[in-house]
């Protein structure tokens, strides 16, 4: 998944490839084909295995039969650890509550200023709106970003509940919803459970160990050797899965995931972080080293949104996507230049000089999108054609069967799309002598279907429908049409991935 920024684009060329990647691929092809070469394919099932590497090449690979009875394990110690800490006084069963509340607390203080950093990081920076998942080139910084606020913040609230609430109960309550997690995860993807069962059977661990290890009711003391190496499991398997999220999802509101595995990875890490964060004893002022933690992730928030900042100017090497087509109605004989983004950037604000953001029924009478457009000059492009081969009802008040030639209109065509309006009474529906699933052919709002390559003397239609047939047909080329005054692309700029991007469209509508 990496080099996501060039994903579809003009620019994702070869240069832009890793070739230890491309190897990777090549081999994993190469040695499942001689796997499955040198076996016996008459019975393929097997068993479920679990397999991941917590670090470089180490892969660690078990039967995932062998999940069920770890997690009753993990499940069985923290009971145990916590009827412990019960007995000692440390915590009591309906307090826990509390400690699991204010866990989820957290989370959601936390997802809330993801979510304000995400939009404000957007209104800043349209640019990045073209890019899928907004995930524009220095995406990383800003989830730097992401992570060290909600770090940050996760840190400050669990030292400033520290002093009011007993800390064992606030470790409790967190390993709680933890264990609650890994129930749903071993009912739903069991072979993935390790994730969760690992890291907590390790945080259980070291949490008992601070409990023997106790020698006042309000203090949680020192970590230990063993203490630290506990914390490992949780920093080698939560933080790929993470960085691996944030990867796919970028900057869209999906990579608020990883805030969402970084509380559950601070969870399992209160063992360790509590006494850092908690003075002993009640009422104290936090002395300096409490603020330690907060103070490097608020640095660290800070320098990543400078450096977003200074690195927000594209380059030929990482070009910015703009994203415009031209769109003619040819019902109404009006043109428009759409985009896709939010905004115009630098080089489509030089053609939207004046855009309009909101619904474009002409050309899109179904949809209620808001799509960013302004009027065109209106060139003379054909249309496309729907002719009626054949029209014809085999039985008296039974449905029509209709043969109809659409034809593209224009040269260089690459695709068009039929729209049968809902008001279509479509019973059945062919495409090039290939039926079209009747669940999608009668569905309320209407059926649309692309055809992508169509030959210049046109493709064929079989419909089945009860009374008169309307369709909308939208041709599409690619490449913006010639049209005086319009601005040539710099070397610092590119197309957009997607289906309507830099392309010129002709829509009509025909009446059967």
């Amino acid at each position: 998944m990496g080099g996501y920024p060039y994903y579809h684009s003009p620019a994702d060329a070869p240069a832009h490839l890793s070739l230890a990647s491309l190897q990777h691929h090549g081999s994993y092809m190469l040695s499942l084909v001689r796997h499955f070469a040198s076996i016996s394919l008459a019975q393929a099932r097997a068993p479920d295995y679990t397999f991941f590497n917590p670090l470089g090449y180490w892969l660690v690979s078990y039967p995932a039969s062998w999940n069920l009875p770890l997690t009753l394990v993990t499940l069985g110690l923290l009971l145990a650890v916590l009827a412990v800490a019960q007995h000692r006084r440390r915590l009591g069963w309906a307090s826990l509550l509390g400690g699991a509340l204010a866990w989820l607390g957290g989370l959601l203080l936390v997802l809330l200023a993801g979510w304000g950093l995400l939009t404000l990081i957007g209104w800043a920076y349209p640019q990045y709106d073209t890019f899928y998942d907004h995930a524009a080139y220095n995406a990383p910084v800003y989830q730097v970003a992401l992570l060290a606020l909600g770090g940050g913040l996760l840190l400050s609230y669990y030292g400033w509940l520290g002093r009011r609430v007993r800390p064992d109960t606030l470790l409790g309550g967190a390993l709680l919803v933890v264990a609650l997690l890994l129930g749903g995860l071993q009912a739903r993807a069991a072979s993935s459970a390790f994730l969760l069962a690992i890291p907590l059977l390790a945080a259980t661990l070291a949490w008992a160990l601070r409990l023997r290890r106790a020698t006042a009711p309000a203090s949680l003391p020192g970590a230990g050797v063993a203490g630290w190496a506990l914390a490992l499991p949780a920093v080698a398997l939560l933080v790929p899965t993470g960085y691996l999220l944030l990867v796919i999802f970028g900057l869209s509101p999906l990579s608020l995931l990883g805030l969402v595995l970084l509380a559950v990875g601070l969870g399992l890490l209160l063992p360790l972080l509590l006494p850092v964060l908690v003075v002993p004893g009640s009422g104290m002022a936090p002395p300096r080293q409490q603020w330690l933690l907060p103070g490097v992730a608020l640095a660290t928030l800070l320098g990543a949104l400078a450096v977003g900042h200074f690195t927000r100017q594209p380059s030929a090497a990482q070009p910015q996507q703009a994203h415009l087509f031209y769109a003619l109605d040819a019902d109404h004989r009006r043109a428009y230049w759409l985009s896709a983004a939010a905004q115009p950037d630098a080089w489509t604000r030089q053609v939207l000089t004046r855009p309009q953001p909101g619904p474009l029924p002409a050309l899109y009478p179904q949809s209620r999108v808001a799509v960013m457009h302004q009027a065109a000059p209106l060139l003379a492009l054909a249309g496309p054609e729907v002719r009626v081969l054949a029209d014809s009802v085999t039985a008296p008040g039974g449905p029509r069967h209709l043969r109809l030639l659409v034809l593209p209109g224009r040269a260089q065509v690459a695709s068009f799309r039929v729209a049968f309006t809902p008001g279509t009474r479509l019973a059945a529906l062919r495409v090039a002598g290939r039926p079209v699933p009747a669940k999608s052919v009668t569905q309320p709002l209407g059926l649309a279907l692309t055809l992508h390559a169509p030959r210049a003397t046109g493709e064929l239609l079989a419909v089945e429908a009860s009374g008169p047939v309307q369709c909308i047909v939208t041709t599409r080329s690619l490449g913006l049409p010639a049209i005086p005054g319009l601005p040539a692309l710099p070397g610092t700029v590119v197309p957009a991935p997607g289906y309507s991007s830099f392309t010129t469209q002709v829509k009509k509508s025909f009446l059967l």
